[in-house]
C-alpha cells in the first residue's frame, strides 16, 4: 500500500507475519479493529491510541491482539 493513502501501521505480532510494506495501510475507520486473512486464519489488530509519523504523515498504531482460524 502506498504511504500517501495510508493511515495506520500494524505491529506487535508474536512472529513476523507481515512484510514491512504490508504493515502500513489504509483503514476507513481508524478506531475500529482490523482483521486480515492469512491462509486459513485471521490475524486481529486493535488500535492502541498511539500515533507515529510515517512518510511525513501521522499514522494510528495498531497492536496484534490474536489469531482465529477459519471454520471448515
Amino acid at each position: 500500500m502506498s504511504a500517501t493513502r495510508s493511515n495506520v501501521i500494524l505491529g506487535g505480532e508474536p512472529e513476523p507475519l507481515l512484510l514491512e510494506e504490508d504493515r502500513v495501510r489504509f483503514v476507513e475507520e481508524p478506531d475500529s479493529k482490523v482483521k486480515l486473512q492469512r491462509h486459513n486464519w485471521y490475524e486481529h489488530f486493535e488500535p492502541t491510541g498511539r500515533t507515529v509519523v510515517v512518510s511525513d504523515r501521522e499514522h494510528h498504531v495498531y497492536a496484534w491482539s490474536g489469531r482465529t482460524y477459519v471454520a471448515e
